[in-house]
């Protein structure tokens, strides 16, 4: 029944709520990120996970050749948009959910076959803007089966180089 079912989510939210801080580098309460809409969301956080990279790195965008990414958002619109600030040239992907490893297996090949030193590699989607190009548009009311797919509001990016310290090789 759907009290039961939704007591369920809150158990499975409570179970993450202390795990998911420490395994993620941010936790946004805000699923708008102080942004007007959920696709201005999504470029933000685009933005955001390719900036915490670049930290991470110690690099300046400028350091970085191309970026690989996409999203779900339209082919790519939330990827380009959100990453039009960074100054880092873009290579827009659509690969849906593959685009991680889609991004991760060109940056891998560039980079060692030494064509680029360095390489950006990001993907991202929100639940709210793919449930609206793709399954029941959010603003219809549309009740959600208990088991329908869920796409994950996140984003993730990472860089690939020939310089650094890292333990990880490509």
């Amino acid at each position: 029944n759907r009290k039961d079912f939704l007591k369920s989510i809150d158990d499975i939210e409570s179970c993450f709520s202390e795990f998911l801080p420490v395994k993620f580098d941010k936790v946004e309460e805000d699923n708008l990120l102080g942004q007007n809409t959920w696709e201005e969301a999504e470029s933000e956080m685009q933005k955001e996970a390719c900036l915490m990279a670049l930290g991470k790195a110690k690099l300046d965008p400028h350091e970085v050749r191309y970026l690989f990414g996409g999203d779900l958002l339209r082919q790519g619109i939330a990827t380009s948009m959100g990453l039009e600030e960074v100054h880092i040239p873009l290579f827009g992907l659509y690969g849906a959910c593959s685009t991680m490893a889609e991004s991760l297996a060109i940056g891998a090949c560039m980079v060692d076959a030494k064509h680029f030193v360095n390489v950006a590699c990001s993907t991202g989607s929100h639940f709210s803007t793919a449930e609206r190009q793709y399954r029941f548009p959010l603003e219809l009311g549309n009740q959600r089966p208990p088991v329908s797919q869920w796409t994950v509001t996140g984003a993730g990016c990472t860089i690939l180089s020939l310089e650094g310290d890292s333990e990880i090789c490509v």
